[in-house]
């Protein structure tokens, strides 16, 4: 079984994020990688509402946990956290997706609110992350320590 990361093609990642999430996303100016195993695409992540502090990501996969890879969670937070250089990703939940709440909350997501009736019948959780707290990112070592 082999994977690959990927950019390209940004549009079709963004689809199949969206399709994923079960509704088209006007997703604007945006920025994608996804996951390709066996020649499919598995898992995929849309950055957009870029600022110059942050982005917001939207994150979408195949069901079950086969496409969460270490190489792929990495590159997943080392895109916008390092090479964008940005200090923080706001992600937002469906309250009802409770699946999908845990999800990120087990990723290092933390709750910073709500937006209440941003959507037809639910509501946005509000979730936030910042570099420093990103547990897949190679931390710098303290010098301190070593000595």
């Amino acid at each position: 079984m082999s994977s690959l990361i990927v950019a390209q093609p940004a549009d079709q990642i963004g689809a199949f994020v969206a399709a994923v999430q079960g509704e088209p996303q006007p997703w604007g100016n945006f920025s994608a990688l996804g996951l390709v195993r066996d020649g499919y695409l598995v898992a995929g992540v849309v950055y957009n509402n870029w600022s110059g502090a942050g982005v917001c990501a939207h994150i979408g996969a195949l069901p079950g946990r086969r496409w969460m890879t270490r190489a792929f969670l990495r590159a997943m937070f080392e895109y916008p956290f390092v090479q964008c250089n940005r200090r923080r990703i706001t992600a937002l939940v469906a309250r009802k997706n409770r699946h999908a709440r845990r999800f990120v909350e087990n990723l290092g997501f933390k709750h910073e609110g709500c937006v209440r009736h941003a959507l037809e019948r639910d509501d946005w959780i509000l979730y936030g992350m910042l570099r420093e707290e990103c547990r897949f990112l190679e931390q710098p070592k303290d010098r301190r320590k070593a000595a």
